[in-house]
């Protein structure tokens, strides 16, 4: 019995020692390859931009969304007529990023995509300063990586929809929110973050109710500054938003939160006497008992 209790510490000593080991060897790889922080972020931004172009160039020369063609249509009038057109009921960061791109390299479809690309690669990159805002160097690097080839973070870059573009100032609004480790919030980075926010909101208007609840986490998180925190986030997403609700109030003579189509995705309603109502919103409102797809 004495040889086999014997045998037996040996034993687990030599598995503590052997996975002591290949902790310390992988600490000691992992610290090896993202010692450089810098080097790191240019490294992710590098292969996610490489993989990103060598996607776009195995794409045709064309839209694949109807909406995509809108998009471009307003963008085409914002530049010959500084105006998105009158046949445009969208929301208008899409276009207005697209008309930037097409008044520096003209109306091309590869230009859009290549600028996707960077923004895209660029995107991995603020996801790793994310990451090492939250859970350290190491984690940063790895969640950079992980979204620097992840096919869907590749497959959007091409498509020529909000997307990406959504994505990027979600996450640049995220990275300024955030604090660092140990610290409060800060004010200017909150107030930064609501312009970012209302800038993706002005892209797909959902946007507007993750603000509302960031602002009412604030309010319960927010201590001696339940008010001031919240306050500065939605006034920063105001600034960006209001012109463009003034303008659609203008335009439609109603007050609209950015995307006038949003009515038209409320299902149909019938009245008491079976005829189809044809506004959406005033049926719910007198028939809520007759609530049909």
């Amino acid at each position: 019995m004495g040889f086999y209790r014997h045998f037996d510490r040996w034993r687990k000593g030599r598995f503590s020692s052997a996975a002591s080991g290949i902790i310390r060897s992988h600490e000691i790889i992992v610290m090896t390859v993202f010692r450089n922080w810098r080097r790191t972020l240019l490294s992710i931004f590098i292969v996610a931009l490489l993989v990103r172009i060598g996607f776009v160039l195995t794409l045709q020369n064309g839209f694949y969304f109807p909406d995509s063609v809108e998009y471009s249509q307003g963008a085409v009038n914002l530049l010959t007529n500084g105006e998105l057109g009158e046949s445009y009921h969208r929301p208008p960061g899409y276009p207005v990023f697209l008309a930037g791109i097409y008044l520096f390299f003209g109306e091309s479809i590869l230009a859009v995509r290549m600028v996707e690309s960077v923004i895209g690669a660029l995107l991995a990159v603020i996801i790793a300063l994310i990451g090492k805002r939250i859970g350290g160097q190491n984690t940063g690097a790895i969640a950079g990586i992980l979204w620097g080839i992840y096919p869907l973070g590749i497959f959007i870059v091409g498509v020529l929809y909000p997307t990406n573009l959504l994505t990027v100032l979600l996450a640049c609004g995220v990275l300024c929110f955030l604090p660092d480790s140990q610290q409060e919030f800060s004010p200017k980075r909150l107030f930064a973050a609501g312009v970012l926010w209302g800038l993706a909101a002005l892209t797909i208007p959902l946007v507007l109710a993750t603000i509302g609840v960031i602002g009412l986490w604030l309010i319960y998180w927010g201590r001696g500054n339940r008010l001031r925190l919240p306050s500065l986030l939605f006034l920063g997403a105001a600034l960006v938003v209001l012109p463009w609700v003034i303008r659609d109030f203008y335009v439609y003579g109603r007050v609209v939160l950015i995307d006038p189509r949003v009515t038209q995705h409320l299902p149909r309603m019938r009245s008491a006497e079976g005829e189809l109502q044809s506004g959406k919103v005033e049926a719910i409102l007198n028939h809520p008992d007759e609530f049909a797809a």
